[in-house]
């Protein structure tokens, strides 16, 4: 079984916290703890109660909650609006913590607004970087970048013109080495240490002036650690463990205890992921301790976890020993298996009392795994038969085994499919596989083998092929409008050189009176066809006002060609919908490219008459992916009507299209529609083949109804549904987890009241 590792990367949420600070840890819990009742509840006893709150992040978010609602409390009843701000930012940071980032974002956002209004740069740098890690968390990736790029525009531009202030380039160089996270998770690995080494640079200027500045240091370890992460990632493991090792000197240095304990988990991944267990169990029980130490709970969960991969991966590597007794080596297995399930079993209970469900199912699924090799090493019966002999395996029973390896591998199923996370489905199918083979459940077993040949090919086959069909879609359509270019171009080809004539003629009318009575029929004509020639550049002007029309909203276009450019702009309520195809990669297996194209633009001409109809711009299609919106370029407060009353009549043009088709006897596209209102930006991107684009955090939840639906249905959010409720008759689904989203209200639209 694959192992789940638990890689502990350092991405720095709040600036604020890892500047100036002399006392670190709990000695700087203890003294603000002592010095809070001697301060009146005013702005002072904010600023210790969201310092608090701010201290408690790493080692426990819920204490740093308690403190940071105190803060927010007063800070509210005495008007205080920048100790709002902070209180906000640091219940954020704990929100975040503990994987609530629909509360975070609430936060963060009430955070953003006020230091808008205050102006305050600062504040600003800090809470957009906050934004973007919960953006990279969720691996949308374009909108992480964009908070840190605009966390780091603020930073290096306060750096510049307050070079007297190092604390300002501090921040500049984090944002640099988040950006450089970004790189890492897309991996591109080469970006991605352009950027650390980039950061590491201006800590090692902000440390050279300034010998004693351990933040400075902390910089330079945080870097080194994530360079470390990712050559581990590239398995060049030499270069990864120099990287540590610098970081855990550099920390040493520093005193910072919290990272110290990170760099020796991270150290003793690289010693498993090499088969030096020794040091691997070493480095990785220095960590624990320490983070034991520090009460960091979620820092000893991933510990403890970790332990447990090395001692079952240590266990299976004996297997292969060569020159060993085989009972001794089937004890020595057996021992240590018991060890990697204790402490899967508590690294679980820790990650469900924190919450932390996506790394309860990596333990579960884990464990499931261990009782399964465990199970494996029995024969046929309860008894091991070695060399003629019968060992038998104290402790525990084939049948034993294999039950506890089927409930564990359940449990990680079940959570997993809760929080809409796919990508260790695979591995826990394939595992159930050998399950239900070893009990004998041989129809079971192949069920489960096919789930995980579905879930594998969902991931990795099934995305290929319809990409691939996406560019043989777009292929036909390029195709086209390559065309259509070369057309016009030979069009305007023709016109300057019939100008270019009618110059040369015109010329020759200088020659005298004589050859222009003798040329004035000719001229006539050409007067015409100066004419008919000055009437076609005006239908190519049309021509090319409609395209641009046609690519672009009306008002964005007119901005492009007053100015050369559009700017972007921020839309607070805008109602998003997609559609997507189902069976869309089946059908087409049976289509030529041409009539996949034309079956697609059946649909989406047909999609494009009801949009417009509802004032909805399009936004752009993907292969058999439909996006547009309502509500933009131009507001207004009917768009959640209007966009569902589109989605019920493409709805409805499906099934009647649906229905064509199969009187017909031909396969036919079922449709999914997801619907959700809430913030956009929108702009133009690119500047060949540019388009009019929206991003946002609701432009995911949208595309999340669309997969979360069902064919034929329209499913709407929760906030949706509170804007259209009094005009349309819904079914509330519940709770549905959408990955990466968490449970989220949805609603299937029935019809019109």
């Amino acid at each position: 079984m694959k192992r789940n590792l638990f890689l502990m990367i350092l991405l720095n949420l709040v600036q604020l916290f890892a500047l100036g600070q002399k006392k670190q840890g709990q000695a700087l819990i203890d003294s603000i703890i002592t010095e809070l009742p001697k301060k009146r509840a005013d702005t002072d006893q904010i600023k210790l109660l969201t310092s608090l709150s701010g201290l408690f992040y790493r080692i426990n978010p819920d204490e740093g909650i308690i403190y940071g609602e105190q803060g927010l409390k007063i800070a509210e009843k005495i008007g205080w609006k920048k100790g709002i701000a902070n209180a906000c930012n640091h219940l954020g940071v704990n929100a975040q913590c503990k994987s609530d980032y629909s509360k975070a974002i609430e936060y963060y956002s009430r955070t953003l607004k006020i230091d808008e209004e205050l102006g305050d740069e600062v504040g600003l740098s800090g809470i957009l970087t906050n934004i973007g890690a919960i953006y990279l968390t969720r691996d949308d990736y374009p909108q992480a970048l964009n908070y840190f790029l605009r966390s780091a525009k603020i930073d290096e531009k306060l750096s510049k013109i307050l070079p007297n202030k190092p604390e300002y380039k501090s921040y500049y160089a984090n944002d640099l080495g988040n950006i450089g996270h970004v790189y890492s998770d897309l991996s591109n690995y080469t970006k991605a240490m352009e950027y650390y080494l980039k950061s590491i640079r201006m800590y090692e200027e902000l440390s050279a002036a300034n010998p004693d500045d351990l933040d400075s240091k902390s910089g330079i370890a945080r870097n080194l650690a994530n360079m470390g992460i990712v050559y581990r990632k590239q398995e060049n493991y030499p270069q990864a463990l120099e990287c540590y090792f610098q970081s855990l000197k550099t920390n040493q240095e520093a005193g910072d205890k919290m990272s110290i304990a990170n760099d020796m988990g991270n150290i003793g991944i690289v010693y498993n992921c090499q088969k030096e267990f020794a040091k691997a169990l070493e480095y990785n029980m220095k960590a624990l301790k320490l983070h034991e130490e520090a009460g960091n709970k979620s820092g000893v969960a991933i510990n403890l976890g970790n332990m447990g991969i090395v001692y079952s991966d240590q266990a299976t590597a004996l297997k292969d020993s060569v020159g060993l007794n085989i009972d001794l080596v089937l004890q020595r297995r057996v021992v240590l298996y018991f060890k990697a399930i204790e402490n899967f079993q508590k690294s679980a209970s820790m990650d469900e009392a924190l919450g932390e469900k996506d790394r309860e199912a990596k333990n579960e699924g884990n464990m499931g795994g261990t009782y399964l090799e465990m199970a494996k090493l029995f024969g046929q019966s309860t008894d091991h038969l070695v060399s003629g002999k019968t060992i038998r395996i104290p402790g525990i029973t084939k049948a034993e085994a294999i039950q506890k390896a089927n409930a564990c591998l359940m449990k990680a199923v079940a959570i997993d499919k809760e929080i809409g996370d796919q990508n260790n489905l695979e591995n826990y199918y394939l595992d159930l596989f050998q399950v239900r083979e070893l009990s004998g459940n041989f129809k079971e077993a192949l069920d489960y083998y096919k789930l995980h040949i579905l879930i594998r090919d969902s991931l990795y086959s099934k995305e290929k092929t319809n990409e691939l069909t996406r560019k043989e879609v777009q292929f036909e359509y390029d195709k086209k409008a390559i065309a259509d270019s070369v057309k016009a171009g030979e069009e305007k080809k023709v016109i300057s050189a019939e100008l270019k004539q009618e110059k040369t003629t015109t010329y020759a009318l200088y020659g005298g009176v004589s050859l222009l009575l003798i040329f004035g029929v000719f001229i006539f004509n050409r007067y015409r066809e100066s004419q008919r020639q000055k009437n076609i550049i005006a239908e190519e002007k049309q021509r090319s006002d409609d395209l641009l029309l046609n690519i672009l909203p009306e008002e964005v276009a007119e901005e492009l060609k007053a100015k050369g450019s559009a700017d972007a702009k921020q839309f607070d309520d805008v109602t998003v919908m997609f559609t997507d195809f189902k069976g869309f990669t089946k059908i087409s297996e049976h289509l030529s490219p041409a009539e996949l194209v034309a079956e697609i633009h059946t649909c989406f001409q047909a999609f494009d008459h009801i949009i417009t109809k509802y004032n909805i711009e399009k936004i752009k299609t993907i292969g058999d992916s439909y996006m547009c919106a309502g509500g933009l370029p131009l507001t207004n407060k009917t768009h959640p009507e209007d966009v569902v009353k589109a989605a019920l009549e493409i709805q409805q043009f499906m099934l009647n299209y649906r229905v064509e088709k199969m009187k017909a006897g031909k396969e036919s596209f079922e449709i999914r529609i997801g619907i959700h209102t809430g913030p956009v930006v929108a702009g133009i991107v690119g500047v060949k083949k540019f388009a009019y684009d929206i991003w946002g955090d609701t432009v995911n939840t949208a595309s999340r109804m669309e997969s979360s639906g069902e064919a034929g249905k329209v499913n709407i959010s929760g906030s949706t549904y509170a804007l259209v409720k009094n005009q349309f008759i819904c079914v509330h689904r519940g709770k549905i987890a959408a990955k990466h989203k968490g449970e989220i209200d949805m609603y299937f639209v029935e019809s019109k009241l």
